[in-house]
């Protein structure tokens, strides 16, 4: 289900040997998390270095992957098109974050 680039892996597992991957929302213009009526937008798949708190783990569910445990909740699905999820690592300068492609988000309507 996941793939990690090579650059991914050594800076994950320079630090946690864990990363996150959640499902956040995203609401749309002219819709707001917090409207009453109507909220519309999408849960975006986020990755994070780490590994969730002992009383958070059960929400999600665990892959070892490449030497790296990933944890990933149960709606996340792989985009049309794409053979899995894809970890990679991106750079400018010397700041470096991980990024996710092939992850599909999640559309609420109402």
């Amino acid at each position: 289900m996941f793939e990690i680039d090579k650059d991914a892996e050594m800076y994950i597992n320079e630090r946690t040997k864990a990363v996150i991957i959640q499902l956040v929302f995203n609401p749309a213009i002219g819709g707001c998390a917090c409207s009453k009526n109507s909220v519309r937008g999408s849960y975006i798949p986020e990755i994070t270095l780490g590994q969730p708190q002992a009383e958070d783990e059960k929400q999600f569910l665990t892959m070892d992957c490449q030497g790296i445990r990933v944890f990933y909740p149960g709606k996340l699905r792989i985009k049309e098109g794409h053979s899995n999820i894809r970890i990679s690592l991106k750079r400018i300068l010397w700041w470096g974050w991980l990024e996710l492609s092939g992850a599909k988000a999640i559309p609420i309507l109402d």
